[in-house]
């Protein structure tokens, strides 16, 4: 897999959308980065997760006019400067991308790079509508685009062709691999057939172990997280947890105590915070939507490193699972109509 590729002649295009899909811990950060140098232009780095966006202005040390808008706000001084250069990397949430901004930089050589940018569909066509807006009001405005992410569904591609080829000029689609772990587990074990009681007892067994690593089990409510973390206080195992909205608590949790024998999780933290080495994951829930399920399994080895991911289900095993189950339903079927004969 090439990470020597060149994006910057497919960005440097007016009206043009280049998406790029690369798997998890390719390096995706590290080739904004570089692109920023070499741009002739402003950057507009827009995550969706605002840790996210911290953790990458973390990776900017050193670099020339960076400015992030979670600290300041687009009325600041801070930001009339910024915005007098005509080289700048502008790092913020969609939340903070302002339609004024936005309309302001459009008449001048701006990329605007969409990060995880398949969460702009999933999250922006459902409960947070200005994640979408603000991509549209990018593509309405003729600008650059570049969208990142280790995962778009086909279906959601198709999306992507028909919803921006009517504002843009170019689409241009670099595919490095979508929907593949860079490094795969060693090991997968399913406990569909067996239940989440199975799966619990193996996981209680890996906390016994006392080898090095981490292990990261995801939980579908926020609750089951509460309720581990106490099972581990009163044990005295090292553990924090992490919940949708509190990521920077979770942040400080870890600086104090950067090595846990256990991560407990919503879906928080299936994107992109780093995470200490993460030996097993669990995924205590079926993950039905395949892009979630390897954003999740691909917090996993990203050092690269063996690991092991127990699952209750995804969306592959269910298909076989109901093919299987409907084939015994015929064959019954087919018996029934033969003893009745």
């Amino acid at each position: 897999m090439d990470r020597e590729i060149n994006i910057l002649p497919f960005v440097e295009i007016k009206s043009s959308f280049t998406l790029m899909l690369a798997p998890p811990g390719w390096g995706k950060t590290t080739l904004v980065l570089e692109l920023y140098e070499k741009y002739g232009g402003r950057v507009v780095f827009i995550s969706p997760l605002r840790a996210l966006a911290e953790e990458f202005h973390k990776r900017t040390e050193g670099l020339k006019n960076i400015l992030s808008l979670s600290s300041v706000s687009s009325s600041s001084v801070e930001f009339k400067n910024f915005s007098s250069k005509k080289k700048g990397l502008l790092i913020c949430t969609a939340e903070k991308l302002s339609s004024e901004i936005i309309e302001a930089f459009s008449i001048e050589n701006t990329l605007y790079i969409f990060d995880e940018f398949h969460l702009f569909y999933y999250w922006g066509q459902s409960f947070r509508p200005l994640l979408w807006e603000r991509v549209m009001e990018t593509c309405n405005n003729e600008g650059q685009i570049l969208g990142l992410t280790a995962t778009m569904d086909m279906h959601l591609l198709e999306f992507w062709k028909r919803d921006f080829r009517l504002g843009l000029e170019h689409l241009y689609l670099i595919n490095l691999g979508n929907q593949r772990l860079l490094n795969k587990p060693e090991k997968v074990s399913n406990y569909s057939l067996l239940g989440e009681k199975v799966l619990n007892r193996r996981f209680l067994k890996s906390l016994d172990t006392s080898t090095d690593g981490t292990i990261l089990y995801f939980c579908r409510m926020r609750r089951d997280v509460d309720r581990w973390l106490d099972f581990c206080r009163r044990r005295k195992i090292k553990a924090i947890g992490c919940v949708g909205g509190e990521v920077d608590k979770f942040l400080q949790d870890l600086a104090e105590n950067p090595r846990p024998k256990c991560i407990f999780s919503t879906s928080a933290l299936s994107h992109g915070v780093n995470l200490p080495i993460i030996r097993e994951v669990f995924l205590s829930y079926p993950i039905e939507n395949n892009d979630f399920w390897i954003q999740m399994v691909g917090r996993g080895g990203r050092d690269g490193s063996a690991y092991e991911v127990h699952e209750m289900e995804k969306k592959e095993w269910r298909s076989i699972r109901n093919s299987f189950h409907s084939l015994v339903l015929l064959l019954r079927d087919f018996l029934n109509t033969r003893l009745n004969i």
